[in-house]
């Protein structure tokens, strides 16, 4: 499936508790991207936040590291307390030469460029919207307040256009997405 099919909350979680190498299954042989897992999520992502994940290492034959999907400290109604964002904090061609994700590592920037290619906007706050952050505050890929100078942000969006319910509040991302 095209990445920019994975932009919109499925409402189906994965991977609940599943931490170190998660894609592909150990044992796995061919080419490929790698995903790696440091902290297991509570209730797991969203599948589609899972399938644009995997859909872009694949892409990008990339190997990374997921920092957090729905733990760590985030904003109040951030999408990582949905399962629908994940921080992803070291990305290379290979683990043993994987480095920290920033504005400088080659392999975060064709990440976003791939992204953002496929309908992904920069920054959130729009719930209709997919995001993508990465750098500092205020900076090219980072409108936000919010340090993302060690890490990528990716999100899906919570609802499909039109879709979005009555008196639903917004995201607030004052302090940690």
């Amino acid at each position: 499936m095209p990445l920019a099919e994975f932009r919109y909350a499925s409402g189906h979680k994965v991977h609940a508790g599943d931490k170190g190498r998660v894609y592909p299954p150990k044992g796995y042989v061919g080419g490929g991207g790698v995903i790696y897992v440091l902290r297991a999520a509570i209730h797991g992502p969203d599948a589609n936040l899972w399938g644009a994940l995997k859909v872009a290492s694949d892409d990008l034959n990339v190997t990374l590291q997921v920092n957090s999907f729905d733990t760590g400290t985030h904003s109040p109604n951030s999408r990582h307390y949905a399962g629908l964002a994940a921080d992803i904090n070291k990305m290379g061609d290979k683990r043993s030469t994987w480095q920290q994700v920033t504005m400088n590592n080659r392999f975060a920037v064709e990440f976003v460029d791939l992204f953002l290619a496929a309908g992904w906007r920069i920054g959130e706050g729009d719930p209709t919207r997919a995001g993508i952050l990465l750098g500092p505050p205020h900076s090219r890929w980072n409108p936000t307040g919010i340090d993302h100078t060690t890490h990528l942000h990716l999100s899906i969006a919570r609802f499909r256009p039109g879709e979005m319910p009555p008196g639903f509040e917004g995201e607030r991302l004052d302090t940690h997405c």
